[in-house]
């Protein structure tokens, strides 16, 4: 069955406690030291992010281990690593080799918070419906995923001795040869947002994430537009916003946006540090705005897919009957305000690229991001 797009638009916006990553939200900024535009763009990005991580670590070290990840979870430090990955991931077209292990390492802890997140909201979710069994169980898998996240943090050296691995991190940035100006360094950001833009932009035209497979298509759609604006709000210090015209197509699809969530300007996922540089690069505010909505959309749905399949996976390993595991899901449909037992995801898919095709959007977005700099 094909849900159509804009009353799953409806729904997602009302999703609201499906989100457990906040990958975009800007780290506060208001006492770091101000960027040296004439310096290293990325080095000073990677020293803020890094600087992060070591002063939580640092003022966490006296904690147990379940206390010391519940303020890291809380805090969600899981976006910290998130964006030096994609700081790495950027860099590592200027130095394959150098920022390729990095983004290897910063990728590795990532993908353990993120699973332990995964865990835990499962097990909040089973308790929320009171079904003690399967929150057993997924307390269960999420003390062992703790366990893997701790082990990661380990090896990369932040749990034991993070004053010590800020030091090798920083001896390592010392390589002058990694690093480009300010006003290259600049360009060189600016160009690669144009490059990966035009990529994805092209992928869509063709209609590449139609696919059988959700993970090919639907998920690997969300993941691109999501890297996308990652790599935008990494710049967080160095960019502002600015006032943007619309097409015709995305101002029609704006309006049902708005209608469909009236707090879409309001997204917690774009929030920005004042810019610490005089001329900072300016990203076209309404077209980002639709696509970081249109990546929330796709969160929500995706969140509630998963946890529908960890579910009904979950309760069949346990010896659930038939008759249970269709009242337990359809008890988590009404809780999630999304029911994806009837989505159509290869339709949807197909419905959201064309939608992106018609309007232009990401065109214009990047039409605008050129020019505006």
């Amino acid at each position: 069955m094909s849900v159509p797009l804009l009353v799953l638009l409806a729904a997602s916006a009302q999703a609201q406690a499906l989100r457990c990553e906040a990958v975009f939200v800007s780290a506060a900024a208001a006492s770091a030291p101000a960027f040296d535009a004439r310096a290293s763009w990325g080095r000073q990005l990677f020293e803020r992010e890094l600087r992060s991580a070591g002063e939580f670590f640092a003022r966490t070290r006296r904690l147990d281990e379940n206390q010391r990840m519940d303020a890291l979870m809380g805090e969600n430090i899981r976006r910290v690593f998130y964006r030096l990955q994609g700081l790495a991931d950027v860099y590592r077209a200027h130095h394959p080799e150098f920022f390729g292990a990095w983004r290897s390492q910063f990728k590795d802890v990532e993908d353990r918070l993120g699973r332990l997140a995964l865990k835990r909201g499962l097990r909040d979710k089973a308790r929320e419906l009171g079904e003690d069994k399967l929150a057993r169980i997924f307390s269960e898998e999420a003390e062992q995923a703790q366990a893997a996240a701790v082990n990661a943090l380990k090896d990369s050296g932040w749990w034991s001795d993070s004053t010590g691995t800020l030091r090798q991190f920083r001896q390592s940035m010392a390589k002058e040869s990694l690093w480009m100006d300010g006003v290259q360094d600049g360009r060189f950001l600016r160009g690669m947002l144009l490059h990966d833009g035009a990529k994805l932009r092209v992928r869509i035209r063709d209609l590449e994430y139609d696919r059988k497979d959700i993970e090919k298509g639907l998920h690997e759609l969300r993941r691109e537009l999501r890297w996308l604006a990652i790599q935008t709000m990494n710049l967080d210090g160095l960019i502002r916003f600015q006032e943007d015209a619309l097409s015709f197509g995305s101002r029609a699809w704006l309006q049902e946006m708005t209608r469909a969530n009236p707090e879409i300007y309001r997204n917690p996922y774009m929030k920005l540090s004042p810019p610490a540089i005089a001329n900072p690069v300016l990203i076209p505010w309404r077209s980002f705005t639709m696509l970081n909505e249109i990546i929330l959309q796709l969160g929500n749905l995706k969140d509630a897919a998963e946890m529908h399949i960890a579910f009904g996976e979950a309760m069949e390993r346990a010896g659930f009957s038939r008759k249970k595991r269709k009242n337990v899901l359809k008890d988590l449909d009404r809780s999630l305000s999304v029911s994806v037992r009837d989505l159509d995801h290869r339709s949807l898919s197909r419905q959201f690229q064309r939608r992106l095709n018609d309007s232009d959007l990401l065109g214009g977005f990047l039409r605008q991001l050129e020019s505006m700099n």
